[in-house]
């Protein structure tokens, strides 16, 4: 027996654009909570960073985050247009995962910066655009629905990717952690950072992984008439309707004007025939 009120109504998975953009956003859910979560094991274990430095070295990828998502929206609003802007997301956000394989315990930090602004300018134009799409290829009663689906099908995938990449790191750090020296309990500190830096290469590398196949499943989406344009035509048709009977009540008043003497004077001139 069916709910009349499901919490996710299948139904909206008969659209294309809808299902294809689930199957995106659970993929890069994986990639975006399981890579860049572990960027603060890179600072304080890889680095020797403190807890406060950590995170104050991740505004590079909010600032590139915040900056293509504005930009991004405000492009869709002016031109319309969408159709390659997940593609380019989804393509700077697996370069910028990809680039995090590079990193070692002495990378200068402005190759750091650009690797995360990078991945901050791809997230920031998938989001915003994969949102704005996920609402206009449902109808308008089931936005809300879509809505809260797309959230859940990326949280599962964050929580997935984080017990993914966590068990493929923890792994790698117990296979790289070298043995203590002679007359020591615990690896010197250098040893230790070698081997949590290249323990992140894995997992890393595997982030690429999952946002590559939304990637390709990005170049499935088909084009849809944004809900903001179609309410825009019907609105400057009726200023048009309306513009254009204001003209002719104002011709018509005018020539009444005009025709009006010429009547009395040619009525005048009969009566003194």
């Amino acid at each position: 027996m069916r709910h009349p009120l499901p919490i996710l109504n299948l139904a909206l998975f008969k659209q294309t654009n809808f299902g294809i953009i689930m199957f995106m956003m659970f993929f890069a859910g994986i990639s975006m909570l399981g890579a860049f979560a572990y960027l603060p094991v890179y600072y304080i274990n890889g680095r020797g960073d403190s807890a406060v430095m950590a995170g104050l070295k991740l505004i590079p990828f909010v600032f590139g985050f915040m900056l293509a998502a504005g930009a991004a929206g405000g492009y869709m609003s002016k031109t319309g247009k969408y159709m390659g802007l997940l593609p380019l997301g989804c393509g700077l956000y697996t370069i910028g995962i990809g680039l995090l394989v590079l990193l070692d315990y002495d990378t200068n930090f402005g190759l750091i910066f650009l690797y995360l602004i990078v991945g901050g300018i791809g997230l920031g134009i998938l989001f915003p655009v994969s949102t704005i799409l996920v609402q206009n290829s449902v109808p308008v009663p089931d936005m809300a629905n879509a809505l809260s689906a797309y959230t859940f099908f990326q949280s599962m995938g964050g929580a997935i990717g984080v017990a993914i990449l966590g068990a493929i790191l923890n792994d790698r750090i117990a296979h790289n952690m070298p043995a203590p020296p002679l007359g020591q309990t615990m690896p010197t500190p250098e040893q230790s950072q070698r081997a949590y830096v290249e323990s992140l290469h894995a997992a890393f590398g595997a982030g690429v992984v999952p946002i590559g196949i939304a990637f390709f499943a990005s170049l499935l989406i088909r084009k849809v008439a944004l809900f903001s344009l179609q309410m825009a035509a019907p609105e400057g048709g009726a200023a048009a309707a309306a513009s254009g009977d204001s003209n002719k009540s104002t011709v018509e008043g005018s020539v009444s004007v005009s025709v009006a003497p010429q009547k009395q004077q040619l009525q005048g001139e009969n009566g003194h025939a």
